[in-house]
């Protein structure tokens, strides 16, 4: 059965996240003491990828000597990955079609972080307009990339020896209606990579984007997402639109989504958050946005396509989309796999919905 990380830290993660987001002495106390009692050779990938920046903040002369091999090591590899993944995100942005606005690493790497060994990538998010995206799909494919599989906010596009392309068509597994994505668009800002001009999130969007994105249980931990979340709000500061990101929260019904993931940002570094604005979004909770919460991140198949596509569809489009999807998997695993597979999902579903919500 395949592991799955949470994305709350457990204590010894708690320690390594202090080490990157407090401030001086408080911090090195904090890594020196996570790297002497961690052994870097088992770490999972998603923490491995967190070592660039902690050795950054480092002072090389407080890294314990057991450390030391194993850090040189895991920043070497990763700046050997990162000079080949920016030089093919170039080329890649270079020739394309239409205007794209970079997602996750791609933005971050290029905007909050000091260098972009410090935010390491494997692969590339580009959020396209709706009238512009079969263009910049067929234009990836025309440069060698295959189209390896959709979702309904995404298409994931891939070449051999290249980063994976993720094209997406909402910043959001939950909101993926061009009505919803729109108003985001509108609000993007410029961003130079490699002398291309793109595009990046607005500030308020891609701190929401962050936190939605990652608090979601992965196989690779995902606790990187505290870190991205933290270097934008220090990045963007008082220039954070706080009420464009409240709005946002409530019409796309991420409140839920926003109060954890910075509920969670406040314990680890106090005062990085607002408390009206923390105080806001508990008023936007309710206990349906916490049990949609969790139906949305546990419930597996059509189910859960079903309750994420409820912003996006009244409930008649929303049966059609099921049937539309499911149909051809339908004709190709045969009635009685996915009848075994619709049972299951129901045991699933009922089991969530009848449990009480998590705070």
């Amino acid at each position: 059965m395949e592991t799955v990380c949470s994305p709350i830290p457990n204590a010894g993660e708690t320690l390594l996240l202090r080490g990157l987001l407090l401030p001086g002495p408080e911090a090195e106390a904090a890594a020196r003491q996570w790297l002497e009692q961690t052994g870097i050779e088992g770490l999972n990938e998603g923490l491995l990828r967190l070592l660039p920046l902690l050795r950054h903040r480092l002072d090389p002369a407080l890294v314990p000597e057991r450390a030391r091999p194993g850090l040189a090591r895991v920043v070497r590899h990763y700046w050997l990955a990162n000079t080949r993944w920016q030089y093919q995100a170039g080329q890649i942005l270079a020739g394309l079609p239409a205007p794209v606005v970079a997602l996750k690493g791609l933005a971050l790497a290029h905007s909050v972080y000091p260098t972009s060994l410090c935010r390491p990538c494997n692969d590339l998010d580009l959020l396209v307009a709706p009238e512009a995206f079969e263009a910049v799909r067929d234009h990836l494919l025309g440069f060698g990339y295959t189209a390896d599989g959709e979702s309904l906010h995404a298409q994931l596009l891939t070449r051999p020896g290249w980063p994976e392309v993720d094209l997406h068509r909402s910043p959001y597994h939950e909101a993926c209606s061009a009505a919803l994505v729109r108003p985001i668009l509108e609000r993007v800002v410029p961003l130079s990579v490699h002398d291309v001009a793109i595009q990046r999130l607005g500030d308020a969007d891609q701190l929401l984007h962050t936190l939605a994105h990652g608090l979601r249980p992965n196989r690779v931990s995902p606790l990187r997402w505290v870190v991205d979340a933290d270097r934008q709000l220090t990045a963007a500061g008082s220039a954070l639109d706080w009420s464009v990101f409240l709005a946002e929260s409530s019409r796309l019904g991420l409140s839920e989504v926003a109060a954890r993931s910075l509920a969670v940002l406040e314990d680890l570094v106090p005062g990085r958050v607002p408390v009206p604005i923390l105080q806001a979004l508990e008023q936007q909770r309710s206990p349906a946005s916490a049990r949609s919460f969790r139906l949305e991140r546990e419930i597996e198949g059509p189910l859960n396509l079903w309750f994420r596509m409820r912003r996006n569809a009244p409930w008649p489009q929303r049966l059609l989309m099921l049937v539309q999807r499911y149909r051809q998997r339908w004709r190709s695993e045969g009635s009685r796999d996915m009848l075994g597979r619709g049972w299951y999902w129901g045991k699933r579903y009922l089991r969530g919905r009848f449990q009480s919500p998590k705070a």
